[in-house]
């Protein structure tokens, strides 16, 4: 079970009307009847009665869709913007941070120690026609619309995307706006484009998305260690770093 198959129940248990939630999620709705039928085989109860006249929840149902707003509430309150933690390195309300490294004010009076680095690459599902291409030039992906995450929550993520269209003399033609990464996920599953992404998404998404090299910029994500340059670190603060020391170094 992954968090997307609620997010799918949820909407279907909302609407009640799994044509309208396929069209509020941007999905085809055998696709959404598809995902909903794998979660009620895998949690081994029904949670809709399906009828000519549509659908209703059962008692196994309804009690499943106050769990999942709940477990999805905690899962979009858990989940922080590179912008918010480092916000929160900065107020000691966190004491380190595993991210992406990032550059501009923000990053003063924060320290980063790269563990590891990520070239950027284009993410797509096997209906997409650049999956029978081997890598995707900068070029032709500067043609395309591209699924990517929301300014205001992502602003490093943007000075990236920018700094790597630099080289077309154009900026990148952003058509979907997520607000978190499973949702990007979630929309070029549902093929509704394709997104520049660090190869470290492989390791979030699994085989959910397909993923081809992308050639033209020597652009990279770096990931590591982030602490307040004067903040302190307790002892097992200190010993958790150096298992992901340890653990970057073993990682191919």
């Amino acid at each position: 079970m992954e968090l997307r198959h609620l997010r799918y129940f949820l909407a279907v248990g909302e609407a009640l009307n799994f044509r309208k939630a396929a069209a509020q999620l941007r999905l085809a709705q055998p696709s959404l009847s598809r995902q909903v039928q794998d979660l009620e085989e895998e949690i081994g109860v029904d949670l809709f009665r399906r009828s000519p006249r549509g659908v209703t929840l059962t008692a196994e149902g309804k009690l499943f869709l106050k769990e999942a707003r709940e477990i999805l509430k905690h899962a979009d309150e858990s989940v922080l913007s590179r912008d918010k933690i480092i916000a929160g390195l900065h107020d000691a309300t966190l004491e380190l941070a595993v991210m992406a490294q990032a550059t501009g004010e923000g990053m003063l009076g924060i320290e980063f120690e790269i563990l590891r680095t990520y070239p950027w690459c284009v993410a797509l599902t096997n209906a997409h026609p650049f999956s029978r291409l081997k890598s995707v030039s900068l070029a032709k992906l500067a043609a395309e619309p591209l699924i990517g995450l929301r300014r205001k929550d992502y602003s490093e993520y943007y000075r990236i995307l920018e700094q790597i269209f630099a080289a077309t003399s154009g900026k990148p033609r952003i058509a979907v706006k997520c607000d978190s990464i499973s949702s990007l996920v979630v929309e070029v599953e549902a093929e509704h484009g394709i997104a520049l992404v660090p190869t470290i998404l492989k390791l979030m998404s699994g085989k959910r998305l397909i993923y081809r090299p992308l050639t033209g910029t020597t652009e990279t994500e770096s990931v590591g260690i982030a602490r307040a340059t004067k903040g302190d670190v307790t002892p097992a603060g200190e010993k958790f770093c150096e298992i992901l020391r340890q653990i970057s170094k073993r990682i191919t």
